[in-house]
């Protein structure tokens, strides 16, 4: 049997601001994945300071950040 492949959203613009500490999840998940340690993500987050006020750019997978530059 072969997986199916998600559906990926093209690259999109993030308008919604309330979506940023999804990204800011995603950023610690992976850092941690790559063996950082736990205790550099205050509130499992990696935030900017620019975050704000930054322009983000994503892509989703049924409605679920997957990547954000």
């Amino acid at each position: 049997m072969t997986p199916i492949e998600p559906a990926l959203s093209p690259v999109l613009e993030l308008r919604d601001l309330g979506r940023i500490a999804e990204i800011c999840r995603l950023r610690a998940r992976v850092w941690l994945a790559s063996g950082a340690a736990p205790n550099a993500f205050a509130n499992g987050q990696w935030r900017e300071a620019c975050d704000d006020t930054a322009r983000h750019w994503i892509v989703e997978s049924d409605g679920v950040i997957v990547a954000a530059l």
